[in-house]
């Protein structure tokens, strides 16, 4: 929940965003859903969820946008 709770702010009305845990668990199973990799505002291949203004480590994390 940590991590959804942080990535919320990033994800654009109307989408689901996944992290790379999830993915996987969609991928072992069949489905119509497809997911596609985000870039990080950075352009980097990871989103830096950590509370802003907090003094703990980065927290970086994969995100995948689902589509059917």
């Amino acid at each position: 929940m940590l991590c959804a709770a942080r990535v919320e702010p990033f994800v654009e009305p109307g989408q689901i965003w996944a992290s790379d845990e999830f993915r996987e668990q969609l991928r072992q199973r069949p489905s119509l859903w497809r997911t596609m990799k985000l870039d990080a505002p950075d352009g980097g291949d990871a989103f830096n969820v950590k509370k802003p203004g907090s003094a703990e480590s980065d927290l970086l994390v994969r995100l995948y946008r689902l589509e059917l």
